[in-house]
């Protein structure tokens, strides 16, 4: 059960989401089959389709309560057993659905695929409130949290039951009746919210095209240049150049272009998404969503927001983050300030001494500056990190490390440009399967991130079921003449994404509900395997 409570938020900060009220053959349903027979057990992503979700939804939930059921009416003294391990493997069918749906919401998604979303998370937020806000449940669960000392619990036990516990009390299972029907209905409208500012963010990236006359490109490389004629190409538009708010677009633009009026264009269209007065303004969304988890934290029986999230994190408060944010603050305001400085004198000589430096300058001036200063051309760079090699390089390093290999593997995969990987262990067993999806497209969200599609699990009969994890970028397309290049900046976050990869891949645990770790220190995998892009070795 935690891992899909775990899933329903992580779907629900990267997603744009669906609705769908067709009825399905249940024979036809590749979530009703009990065992998916493709290779590894991998997704049927070539049989899977939009109408599938909702009646899979259904069902997963209709067989997640019975599951409850069970558990609630044992006439049996509650025990580690009956209560916390029937409910950390409870609701296996509707994790199983959730995990395909919430990735796929993020990067491939589409109009049918949003409005079902509006439909599911608000069904998904009353399904597990029901849940975890069942009196009887909690009784059993805090009957064995209480005697977990005198039980001779081991120690991922006693985690197992505190962590579920404290689960319980966190969605409100101390709160009174009323209370926990107002908790309900923030959580079915924060649920909804979510969807709908995703979805907006996603159609005002989509929505801005700027189309360029050649005139107007100078500083402007030609890889750059031919990846944007393709795009206006796409476009309908055979004699112009397209750039869009993706960033593999945009921070190129933003880097050459010395055309300073299109260059504060694009950037203000980018900061503006969300803000624009129209149908796709986040405005009141993000007002109704501030108040509503205000209202959900002094339920709780907590000062703010943040001191709710911050509660079970490795911080433990916000006064832990700001004491590490403000001392990395003044650091490094001092030494932007100084990097400020050296653009200033390039600045000044474009524009005279009166010209105020505008946010939309700093890529530009910084690509001066280095030129300037370090002979050091970043689109010269990109021609040593094409994305082939860069992924090869990563493949190495990771047998280097950890003795791991890679071979492309025949899986179904959701969309073209993907492709798949399994992953060796150092004896050469199983230990997973590794997706890419490299390149953006309107479907898809902006960022990089890492999810998965199945998490490792062990199975009853004590054997391991290996992940199916996922690496989602949004890289800059290869063009006619030239592979896909990347800036070292994407180097970085290729290596940060495998990180996160390496940490599923890599994950062995024995109870689901283990699975899960702190958010302030997921991150650590990620950020050490970023310190390898820049190791000469």
């Amino acid at each position: 059960m935690k891992r899909f409570l775990t899933l329903f938020a992580f779907a629900m900060m990267i997603m744009t989401q669906i609705s769908c009220n067709k009825s399905e053959n249940v024979a036809e349903n590749p979530f009703f089959e009990p065992v998916w027979e493709t290779p590894y057990g991998a997704p049927p992503f070539d049989r899977i389709k939009t109408e599938h979700y909702k009646p899979a939804f259904e069902r997963g939930m209709s067989l997640h309560n019975e599951e409850i059921d069970q558990i609630v009416n044992s006439k049996e003294k509650p025990t580690f057993e009956n209560t916390i391990l029937a409910y950390d493997n409870s609701g296996e069918t509707l994790s199983r659905v959730a995990t395909v749906f919430g990735m796929l919401s993020a990067a491939d998604t589409d109009d049918e695929m949003q409005a079902l979303s509006a439909e599911i998370y608000p069904a998904l937020a009353a399904h597990s409130d029901a849940i975890t806000m069942n009196d009887k449940l909690f009784e059993r669960v805090k009957a064995v949290y209480d005697g977990r000392d005198a039980a001779g619990l081991g120690e991922q036990e006693q985690r197992l039951t505190k962590k579920i516990y404290d689960d319980f009390v966190r969605s409100g299972a101390l709160l009174s009746a009323d209370d926990k029907e107002a908790l309900k209905q923030i959580n079915e409208e924060l649920s909804l919210l979510g969807v709908q500012f995703g979805r907006n963010l996603l159609a005002e990236t989509n929505a801005y095209q700027l189309f360029v006359e050649k005139d107007r490109l100078k500083g402007v490389p030609s890889g750059v240049m031919e990846a944007a004629s393709a795009e206006a190409k796409a476009a309908g538009k055979n004699d112009s150049y397209l750039f869009t708010l993706q960033k593999s677009s945009m921070l190129p633009f933003l880097t050459y272009a010395e055309d300073r009026d299109l260059r504060e264009q694009i950037y203000k269209a980018y900061l503006m998404r969300g803000n624009n007065g129209n149908e796709n303004d986040n405005n009141s969304v993000i007002a109704k969503m501030v108040s509503l988890r205000y209202k959900k934290a002094k339920l709780l029986g907590y000062d703010s927001y943040a001191h709710y999230v911050t509660a079970d994190q490795m911080a433990g408060k916000p006064e832990a983050v700001y004491e590490l944010l403000e001392g990395v603050w003044t650091p490094a305001l001092e030494r932007s300030q100084q990097e400020l400085e050296r653009m200033m004198s390039i600045f000044r000589r474009d524009h005279g001494a009166d010209a105020e430096f505008e946010s939309w300058d700093w890529w530009y001036y910084a690509e001066k500056v280095r030129q300037q200063k370090y002979s050091l051309n970043e689109e010269n760079i990109r021609q040593y990190f094409s994305l082939d090699n860069t992924r090869q390089g990563i493949f190495n390093l990771a047998n280097r490390l950890f003795g791991i290999t890679f071979r492309p593997v025949n899986v179904p995969i959701y969309h073209k440009e993907v492709s798949a990987y399994e992953v060796l262990d150092k004896d050469n067993s199983h230990l997973g399967i590794l997706y890419f999806d490299f390149h953006p497209r309107a479907g898809k969200g902006q960022g990089a991130w890492c999810g998965y599609y199945r998490e490792q699990r062990y199975e009853a009969d004590g054997t391991r079921t290996a992940p199916v994890v996922s690496i989602v970028c949004n890289f800059t397309r290869p063009t006619a003449s030239a592979p896909s290049l990347l800036t070292l900046d994407e180097v970085t976050t290729l290596f940060h994404e495998f990180g996160h990869a390496l940490h599923f891949l890599f994950t062995d645990v024995r109870y689901n509900g283990l699975i899960g770790v702190e958010g302030d220190f997921v991150e650590l995998p990620s950020q050490i395997m970023e310190n390898w892009a820049l190791t000469p070795e």
